[in-house]
């Protein structure tokens, strides 16, 4: 099999036509629900995030008064 000049073997493979990138997306979409759902849960994990954090900290001044 030849490949195009200065490109390797791993880039050809992976490169897919733009209409294929689209298809992918498109069915992405679908299965994951809109963009404002997602960002809803980035609030959701960073808040979490956040908690976890501070509730870490909390544990730690209540062992060093022990």
């Amino acid at each position: 099999m030849k490949f195009p000049a200065g490109r390797s073997r791993r880039r050809v493979a992976f490169d897919l036509p733009q209409a294929a990138r689209r298809e992918i997306k498109e069915e992405l979409r679908q299965r994951f629900g809109a963009r404002g759902s997602t960002s809803m849960m980035d609030i959701l994990m960073l808040a979490l995030a956040f908690g976890l954090f501070a509730l870490a900290i909390g544990y730690t001044y209540a062992c060093e008064r022990l």
